[in-house]
């Protein structure tokens, strides 16, 4: 899930300098996009399987068409980390 590549991320359990790709479903196609340029809408109305519902989609025109369906907040990879670094901050491990 987006929200615990973000986690895994945040853990430092790979030092970010070795880190030299990290890859998101998109949700319109299913096709592997890379993180750091995604879109991201968040939701209580987008269901993702650690219950932060996070979507990706790699073409702002799709990302534009489901914040009509399902409303909610548009973020970049840098606030999808800050998103669960606060989410869950007492589940990150460091």
């Amino acid at each position: 899930s987006i929200e615990c590549l973000a986690a895994f991320y945040l853990s430092g359990y790979v030092p970010k300098k070795e880190v030299l790709a990290m890859w998101v479903s998109d949700y319109k196609n299913k096709k592997l996009i890379r993180a750091e340029t995604a879109y991201y809408l968040v939701s209580p109305n987008i269901r993702s399987p650690m219950g932060l519902n996070i979507a990706a989609f790699e073409k702002k025109e799709d990302l534009e068409d489901a914040v009509k369906i399902f409303r909610g907040k548009v973020l970049t990879w840098q606030g999808v980390l800050d998103y669960v670094a606060k989410k869950w901050k007492d589940k990150i491990k460091k």
